[in-house]
């Protein structure tokens, strides 16, 4: 289930007031599906892991700014039972900071069961979509930020169990209205008619 999914965060930094601060957090990923039920996003294995950290907190503590916070959809692996999501996290540097963390088990992507499809691997990006982009898909020490830098964490996914097409069509369609997966996966991997992804949506 985990392979690939969990990353962590730690972001070395220097408060206004002059103080230095390690603002840390866990980044549980989506878990793997189970033979009866989808996997979970966001919380650890079966929900017992590590939650995500509020915004308000990330932002009223540490000298960050919280610039998107959303689920990738398709991300989860697709089967009877689908994958938990990965998810990625936005945040805008406001002072100097040095980052580690990242993921060492980013380099092989979650395994699936008796016909699902696998989950995928997190990663990191520093200025993301821009000329300066630099993308980290292990664990990393160090890694010099500055005002104005955007650091996206972009946490993997749980894979699926079972063969996609024999999903129950409602699950399917609360999926779909969720955001948790496209029409297009809905019907090309799932089998759902376009009247059930039209009325669906």
């Amino acid at each position: 289930g985990f392979r690939g999914s969990n990353g962590l965060f730690t972001l070395g930094t220097l408060r206004p007031d002059g103080r230095t601060s390690v603002h840390y957090e866990l980044m549980p990923g989506g878990s793997g599906a189970f033979g009866g039920g989808d996997g979970w996003t966001g919380c650890g294995h079966g929900g017992s892991g590590p939650k995500i950290t509020c915004v308000e907190i990330v932002e009223s503590e540490y000298p960050v700014m919280m610039q998107q916070l959303k689920l990738v959809p398709d991300s989860g692996g697709a089967g009877e039972y689908r994958g938990g999501l990965g998810y990625i996290r936005d945040y805008l540097i406001l002072g100097d900071a040095k980052f580690s963390g990242g993921g060492g088990r980013y380099k092989v992507p979650p395994l699936a069961a008796d016909g699902g499809t696998e989950g995928q691997c997190g990663y990191t990006l520093v200025n993301p979509d821009t000329t300066d982009e630099r993308k980290f898909s292990n664990l990393v020490s160090n890694i010099p930020l500055v005002p104005g830098d955007i650091f996206r964490m972009y946490t993997g996914s749980g894979a699926g169990v079972g063969q996609p097409k024999d999903r129950d069509a409602e699950r399917v369609a609360d999926d779909l209205r969720d955001g948790y997966i496209s029409p297009k996966a809905a019907k090309e991997i799932y089998g759902l008619s376009e009247e059930a992804v039209h009325d669906a949506l």
